[in-house]
């Protein structure tokens, strides 16, 4: 399974969970959908979505060649979110068994970790849902 799949898959399972919150503005879950669902719920909750970071090259009307729109910034958690009612920053970096956490990954990770984030590399669904499970108290 490939990091992409990995990312849906936690994503979906998380959702399963009626404390967490996936946005997805394709289902018509953007983040007005998010404030009502979030101001109907007691206790500890998280709010998450997927944060592609890339580029695509885009046609220039008329040349040969397009040019790249570059979205989402190099480094930045594959899944972010806020836990509620704390407003913690939650990042997860989804990797494979094998997969690397680049130079900016780790950087990115540093600094969200050192200015108070919940941050943590999962490299499978398990790890993910131990830490939302940690996030939300479960086992306390």
């Amino acid at each position: 399974m490939g990091e992409g799949d990995l990312q849906r898959t936690i994503l979906g399972a998380l959702a399963l969970d009626p404390r967490v919150l996936v946005l997805s503005p394709k289902a018509g879950r953007g983040f007005a959908f998010g404030v009502e669902w979030f101001r109907a719920r007691p206790g500890p909750r998280l709010v998450l979505w997927r944060q592609n970071t890339g580029a695509v090259k885009v046609p220039a009307a008329g040349k040969r060649s397009g040019r790249y729109l570059v979205f989402g910034v190099p480094g930045l958690p594959d899944i972010l979110g806020i836990h509620g009612p704390s407003g913690l920053l939650v990042g997860l970096e989804v990797k494979t068994r094998v997969g690397r956490v680049s130079g900016e990954q780790a950087a990115c990770g540093a600094l969200l970790s050192g200015c108070g984030a919940a941050f943590r590399v999962v490299r499978s669904l398990d790890d993910a849902l131990r830490f939302a499970g940690e996030l939300l108290g479960d086992g306390e």
